[in-house]
């Protein structure tokens, strides 16, 4: 089995203002290599990094995919990254977004054993009950990931297949902590600090 971590680093920072975001420096490096280290120090598959205006690293590691409508919102991004995959012979995508700093290695590994133990299900991890990121779908949702519009992510899709979602327990808030303004930035910051 075969589950490719696909990293979306192409959004709009629409509550950061004129700032990209995702190229902040958060504790020493842009805020989205965070989330991209993780994916490749997990080992849990292959890399895609989807980007819009954020420069892509050169890496033989990494599959970078262009998001040309990123502009238009999340969900083009998801698309532009499930078109890519879907060539391939992965049986899953474990979506992670970029302003996610606090996602480890650990978790994404945890959150593909939890859903190989049982397939078939869209996974999540979730602290205090809140649902969080990344999260994991079987090929059998390719075509309605591909099939996104508009700049709600992948939430109609989830909310259309609610009773197929299945939460993995976490200990931290780290699985709902994201950056979204600058205080949050500020937070990441202090916080991958002192790890």
């Amino acid at each position: 089995m075969e589950t490719v971590l696909i990293v979306l680093a192409a959004g709009l920072s629409r509550r950061m203002g004129e700032r990209d975001k995702l190229l902040e420096s958060v504790a020493g490096k842009p805020l989205y290599q965070w989330a991209l280290d993780a994916a490749l120090l997990s080992e849990a598959g292959p890399v895609y990094l989807v980007h819009g205006k954020t420069e892509p690293p050169e890496a033989s590691n990494v599959t970078n995919v262009h998001a040309q409508l990123a502009h238009l919102g999340q969900s083009h991004s998801i698309s532009a990254g499930i078109q890519k995959v879907r060539d391939t012979n992965a049986d899953a995508v474990l979506i992670m977004l970029g302003d996610m700093p606090l996602i480890t290695p650990h978790i994404i590994k945890s959150l593909i054993d939890a859903a190989r133990g049982k397939p078939g299900k869209i996974w999540r991890p979730a602290f205090d009950a809140r649902p969080g990121h990344p999260v994991y779908w079987p090929r059998a949702y390719f075509g309605a990931l591909k099939a996104l519009e508009g700049d709600s992510g992948a939430r109609d899709v989830l909310k259309a297949h609610r009773g197929e979602i299945a939460l993995l327990p976490w200990h931290d808030d780290s699985v709902v902590f994201d950056v979204d303004t600058p205080q949050a930035l500020e937070d990441a910051s202090r916080r991958l600090n002192v790890l």
